[in-house]
């Protein structure tokens, strides 16, 4: 009977060192299969730190970017503007020169006017001098008579 016992209890010692040599074994790989975890979530903490180092730049880089679209735009609105002052500038001098044409023109078509009146006054007087010296002579001869 006691060596029936004790052939048991020397089974069961043997199967529990196995079981014991088992789980430790499992430990093993569990907490290697943990640690392997824990550097691929450091592995990946990192590579997010650095992807938001990254975005950081380009926000930052972006930023600048539309600052610079912002002053590229007001400048480009400022020289429109500029532009159309000076088109309207010119547009002003040219409606300033077609007037001075048709100034011009009217002031040449009075200067034939005035011309043709000075021709025709030029006449008149002509013809009342050769009437005056008629008269003349008519009074002459008058006086000459009478006396």
């Amino acid at each position: 009977g006691f060596a029936v016992v004790a052939e048991e209890v020397r089974k069961l010692a043997e199967q529990s060192q196995q079981a014991v040599k088992d789980i430790n074994d499992n430990l093993s790989y569990f907490a290697n299969e943990i640690n392997s975890l824990v550097s691929s979530i450091e592995n990946q903490y990192t590579f997010l730190e650095v992807e938001a180092s990254n975005l950081e730049k380009v926000r930052t880089v972006s930023s600048e970017a539309n600052d610079l679209i912002k002053i590229v735009s007001n400048e480009t609105n400022e020289a429109i503007n500029k532009l159309n002052k000076e088109v309207t500038s010119v547009s002003d001098m040219s409606k300033n020169i077609d007037l001075l044409a048709a100034i011009a023109a009217e002031n040449a078509a009075s200067s034939q006017l005035v011309n043709q009146n000075v021709e025709e006054f030029t006449r008149s007087i002509q013809e009342m001098l050769i009437t005056l010296g008629k008269v003349r002579d008519v009074g002459e001869n008058f006086v000459t008579d009478v006396d």
